[in-house]
């Protein structure tokens, strides 16, 4: 997720959709309620500021986005077009949780990707 996707969304449907406990007692849930107090100020940080296109990224998105799919994949799209040392990998099949989903894609596409940079 990225601040032009919550530009287009709007924070307050963002919000709506997003989790929010009413009594946090597990890390994961203090987490995603601090993720959403905290939200309107870590996107407007982030407003109006690019990926350093010297800066090699490996951005993995998912197959399947959890909603506005083609919005979601533009934003992505977007975020890695002002360099040839950013990269956008779908993780085709996988959802929002990739890293738990399918840690193999993301490890090996990680080190493939570290190998292609230090080859030059």
């Amino acid at each position: 997720m990225n601040v032009k996707f919550v530009d287009l969304f709007g924070l307050d449907n963002l919000k709506a959709v997003t989790p929010y406990f009413s009594n946090p007692t597990k890390d994961y849930e203090k987490a995603g309620n601090r993720m959403v107090d905290f939200s309107s100020e870590g996107f407007d940080a982030m407003r109006g500021k690019e990926l350093p296109g010297q800066t090699p990224v490996l951005l993995i998105t998912s197959g399947n986005p959890p909603f506005m799919e083609e919005m979601w994949r533009q934003c992505h799209e977007d975020m890695v077009r002002h360099s040839d040392k950013h990269q956008l990998l779908i993780a085709e099949g996988n959802n929002h949780d990739i890293v738990e989903e399918n840690p193999e894609l993301v490890l090996n596409s990680t080190i493939e990707f570290v190998n292609r940079i230090l080859a030059g």
